[in-house]
């Protein structure tokens, strides 16, 4: 297929790349690729893997198994070699192939009809890397943005880099790194970021901590960063007219509080699900009941609970209306999403002061930010948020949509996605 020219009528033409389109960060992507078909633009989204559902102008990169031999039996061959060395798993260095590069500027703009003028780069590990930016930016001369869905686009190689400041510099004596015949590896990685990168990227930081990593970081200092908490559906995620109702609907007794949280693996530490564990055991309220999404084993739970296994988004949603907070002890993070999530939906959240915890956890207005890491104090917000009278919390709960309206609805992400598309200096 040949490209054609941007049509007369000017129209902007909007890619965005995604490695999937499933879990948190494609669903994110994808979550954005429909607002912008919503609000009537040009919209694609091309991922690497196979869509797991059909949604207009998703369209999957070509398996194209006889091209690029060399370079895929480079990457298999490093593959092998890399993946048998010894990574700290806290920091997910996930990012080791960034300098090789098995896929085409090319393909991926003869998959659409027109060339774009906006390209977002979204999750794209194991699929873009810092030279096919590059290639796509000469061809098509179009803005483009990447999200900051973790720190990977900032780093030698880890998506997590906690309190690491190597990205700062060069990722040299890299911790997530302990064998010493690559300790140069993220070293290399950044540097092969510094060399490929085009000029006049923007980034897209979905909180001040992140935004204030991309400004302190030795590959994007200088560039352009805007921050835009993640966007959530004010249609879809709302209030219920009925608390009651909603927590009749996962059998648990109206006239009992909710505490409601996801339960990942204890040894994903990034997640806190041992502090909050922990914390349960400071919580001097008694008249709750644990709504515990997820089907990870989080071992035996003393208090009152229920356990939901995996949610659709539909109970999820249902998930956060019958709540009476959200209680998230993520340590390091992007997000959390699911902070949005709830806060959009009107529930309070209380959480550990990460993240997106820092701009929207506003103690005493939308929740409880706790110290971080502080098991005590987590419990104590907990506490804090299920002894508010009816008049208090019916006050919190109205703040919580307020600040979600506001701050992150698809309103405002009409309004930006104007700007990027009208303004040379967004």
């Amino acid at each position: 297929m040949v490209l054609y020219k941007k049509n007369q009528m000017d129209k902007k033409i909007i890619l965005s790349l995604s490695t999937v389109i499933n879990g948190g960060a494609g669903n994110y992507a994808l979550q954005n690729h429909r607002l912008l078909l919503n609000l009537g633009y040009d919209s694609y989204l091309i991922v690497k893997d196979k869509p797991v559902i059909e949604t207009l102008n998703v369209i999957q990169y070509p398996d194209s198994k006889g091209k690029y031999i060399f370079s895929r039996m480079k990457r298999m061959i490093w593959r092998f070699i890399l993946d048998k060395f010894d990574y700290n798993e806290k920091y997910f260095f996930y990012n080791k192939y960034e300098q090789i590069n098995c896929y085409s500027a090319s393909t991926i703009l003869n998959l659409i009809p027109q060339i774009p003028d906006i390209i977002f780069i979204n999750w794209v590990s194991g699929f873009i890397n810092a030279k096919l930016i590059r290639e796509l930016s000469r061809r098509t001369k179009a803005k483009i943005y990447i999200l900051l869905i973790d720190n990977a686009p900032i780093t030698g190689g880890c998506h997590y880099p906690w309190d690491c400041k190597g990205y700062e510099q060069e990722c040299a004596s890299c911790p997530a790194i302990r064998s010493k015949i690559i300790k140069n590896l993220a070293k290399g990685n950044l540097a092969y970021k510094k060399k490929f990168i085009p000029e006049g990227v923007t980034l897209i930081a979905p909180t001040q901590s992140d935004y204030l990593r991309v400004k302190a970081s030795s590959l994007y200092k200088s560039a352009p960063c805007f921050k835009q908490l993640e966007i959530i559906d004010e249609e879809r995620f709302k209030p219920s007219l009925s608390k009651s109702e909603m927590k009749r609907y996962f059998n648990i007794d109206e006239n009992k509080k909710v505490v409601f949280f996801g339960a990942t693996f204890l040894k994903e530490e990034r997640k806190g699900m041992n502090q909050l564990l922990q914390a349960l055991n400071f919580i001097k309220n008694e008249e709750f009941v644990l709504l515990i999404a997820g089907t990870a084993d989080i071992g035996i739970i003393s208090r009152d609970h229920k356990r939901v296994g995996y949610l659709t988004e539909e109970d999820l949603i249902k998930a956060y209306q019958a709540a009476d907070l959200f209680v998230c002890p993520s340590l390091e993070d992007s997000g959390p999403l699911m902070i949005n999530q709830s806060i959009m939906c009107g529930t309070p959240v209380v959480a550990f002061n990460m993240g997106s915890a820092m701009d929207l956890v506003l103690t005493g207005k939308t929740g409880y930010r706790a110290e971080f890491g502080n098991v005590v104090d987590l419990a104590k917000g907990i506490d804090f948020i299920l002894s508010l009278n009816e008049e208090e919390y019916y006050r919190m709960a109205t703040e919580c949509r307020t600040l979600a309206i506001n701050s992150f609805s698809t309103f405002v992400f009409e309004m930006n996605i104007n700007l990027m598309l009208n303004s040379n200096n967004f």
